[in-house]
């Protein structure tokens, strides 16, 4: 059984599943489909045309759906989808896709502190982490793991790799590749991401192996596609080297420099 306060607001066309919380002053817009056992905060609004799945909690006033702050945005239906089990603090904004179809992608898992906001069109993948006050442009990518310390901000169309952390008020405008430390007033790669990537289980061995590849990537001199040739025939059957050339081979703003 839902719970719903007599003072939410539930447009027409809303369909909900079980056992979820819906708070004063919901507001809960057409189009909106809502899993099972989700929380909604007081004075938030949901849609329109947002999907959410299971167990996701948003605290005070989070603004999940809203239309895209694009001014060649004219009203074309676009849709945010969500998944399962995240958390949304106080003053959290994620907005819908920019263009007729289009929409905004957040997995499994994730926590975006106060005042976080996700602009039209990114894809946020699991287990994420946006600490208060980050933004992220439209087009962006976040893979899974990866953490953006406090007042960070990512360019429109950059990628953050998986299990990397870009550290507190750095601004991000070129891809920043999987394991790595980014920091700095535009950011630059100080390593790999060592202490993370030891908190979530990888061994001694993994790290090295992604040390290496790190200096192969970064040598002085050596151009991009030199360096992935030489990880690719260096390591061959190694799944996180595989991951790093992938990464960079796809990239199209280019690959955050080394900047110690």
């Amino acid at each position: 059984m839902n719970r719903i306060s007599e003072t939410a607001t539930i447009e027409d066309g809303v369909v909900m599943g079980d056992g979820n919380v819906i708070h004063d002053y919901v507001l809960i817009k057409k189009g909106t489909v809502l899993g099972d056992g989700n929380e909604i905060g007081r004075f938030s609004q949901v849609g329109p045309f947002v999907t959410m799945g299971d167990r996701n909690k948003l605290d005070f006033q989070v603004v999940l759906g809203g239309a895209p702050q694009d001014l060649a945005y004219k009203g074309e239906k676009s849709g945010l989808t969500i998944g399962d089990d995240n958390t949304f603090r106080e003053f959290c904004t994620a907005h819908r896709g920019d263009g007729k179809g289009s929409d905004t992608r957040i997995g499994d898992r994730n926590f975006f502190m106060g005042y976080t906001h996700v602009a039209h069109n990114c894809r946020v993948g699991n287990h994420c982490v946006l600490t208060n006050y980050v933004g992220l442009s439209g087009y962006v990518v976040m893979e899974d793991y990866a953490i953006l310390g406090g007042h960070a901000g990512c360019r429109q169309f950059c990628r953050v790799g998986a299990h990397s952390m870009v550290g507190g008020m750095t601004k991000v405008n070129l891809d920043v590749p999987p394991y790595a430390l980014a920091d700095g007033a535009i950011a630059g790669v100080r390593g790999v991401n060592v202490v993370g990537l030891k908190r979530r289980g990888f061994s001694r061995e993994e790290v090295q192996r992604i040390k290496e590849c790190f200096e192969m990537l970064f040598q002085p001199g050596r151009i991009l596609k030199q360096a992935l040739d030489r990880m690719a025939d260096t390591f061959p059957n190694d799944p996180h080297a595989r991951r790093i050339i992938d990464f960079c081979s796809a990239s199209k703003r280019g690959i955050t420099p080394f900047n110690k």
